[in-house]
């Protein structure tokens, strides 16, 4: 067959006539600035989940979490819909930066007598804790009572995954200053102690893997086929990233225990943060799968399963063992969807064929 002679100068398209190709959000400088604000305010939540594991600790956790949290969602979404390079919006951002930071200055002793602005603050004991608990549901419902006029936005898919994968790399960051914090304050560095820093390096770079190996393009493709956007954007990222967030604050605050004392044994609430939070970051996993795809992640899932019938193991193994366990199962879900996604043909981060999400 004769090669196709090249077109002539007036047969082809006019370069003048070509439909410019449209520009994607980018993140803006303002909005990692506004950043910072949150690298604080997860690290004083890691701080009072530090200084009580048990089940009230972990919940007072949550509560004081979530509006720090909403602050951040409610300002990504508007920059998300508006320029935020415009002077206004910069310093709408810079003070919504202000009010997130004096709130994250309260976290460490909110449920004591820090908190003077907020209608908590002069209650005392349980009934502060009610208060402040029926305001933080007040703020989870608040996307599905205002779906109405979330409907009418027009969300940029691109920038507003990659917003909410940046979240999810602030927690990691925090997770790897929890592993390094104790070691680093130690009198000195013995082997166990540096033998639990790169176990639990390894185990915060497959949570990295996990996450954006797979999971943070399929959740782009979600956002970008979606028949209605802000449903996704609603159960995918404000509800199933507030998950995934608290989780890997959860897994840091049990890995900075067990970085700290290797030989000893892992108290109950330290391993049931350290292996109930992996299980949950798993798990969410399921959820924003079916709500992307309607498809269930079966691998992650059954890791999740496989992480909580290894917690009563978890705390009769010295914190380095149990530690390198979890460990294996995360790189064991990792090397098995790998696998799987190279057997289907699939790309890395392949759509919605994909096998997590």
């Amino acid at each position: 067959m004769e090669p196709q002679a090249p077109a002539k100068a007036e047969e082809r398209e006019p370069a003048g006539r070509e439909e410019p190709e449209e520009r994607e959000k980018k993140v803006t400088w303002s909005e990692l600035f506004f950043d910072l604000v949150l690298v604080f305010a997860v690290t004083q939540v890691s701080a009072l989940l530090h200084h009580d594991h048990g089940w009230a600790g972990t919940g007072r956790a949550l509560i004081v979490f979530v509006p720090v949290y909403w602050v951040w969602v409610g300002n990504t979404v508007h920059a998300n819909t508006h320029d935020a390079d415009r002077p206004l919006n910069r310093l709408g951002l810079f003070a919504a930066g202000l009010c997130g930071l004096l709130m994250a200055l309260a976290l460490p002793d909110a449920f004591g007598d820090r908190g003077p602005l907020l209608a908590g603050a002069f209650l005392d004991g349980s009934a502060r804790i009610w208060l402040w608990a029926l305001a933080a549901a007040v703020d989870l419902a608040a996307p599905r009572l205002t779906r109405r006029n979330m409907v009418r936005l027009d969300f940029d898919s691109g920038h507003l995954a990659e917003r909410f994968g940046l979240f999810v790399m602030i927690a990691l960051g925090e997770s790897i200053v929890a592993v390094g914090a104790p070691v680093a304050s130690a009198p000195e560095l013995d082997r166990g102690s540096l033998a639990a820093v790169a176990v639990a390096f390894a185990l915060v770079c497959g949570l990295w893997w996990v996450y954006f190996h797979l999971a943070a393009d399929a959740v782009r493709h979600g956002l970008e086929t979606a028949a209605v956007r802000a449903d996704v954007a609603r159960q995918v990222l404000s509800y199933g990233h507030l998950s995934l967030i608290a989780s890997i604050i959860a897994v840091a605050v049990g890995m900075a225990e067990a970085v700290a004392h290797p030989g000893a044994r892992l108290p109950l609430g330290v391993a049931a943060l350290l292996h109930g939070g992996c299980a949950l970051f798993l798990a969410t996993f399921g959820y924003t799968r079916w709500h992307l795809f309607r498809s269930w992640s079966v691998t992650r899932l059954t890791a999740a399963v496989v992480v909580l019938l290894l917690l009563p193991a978890a705390v009769l193994l010295p914190s380095l063992a149990a530690l390198a366990l979890l460990t294996a199962v995360v790189t064991g879900l990792n090397l098995v969807e790998l696998a799987l996604v190279r057997r289907r043909g699939e790309l890395p981060g392949a759509t919605s064929s994909s096998l997590a999400s």
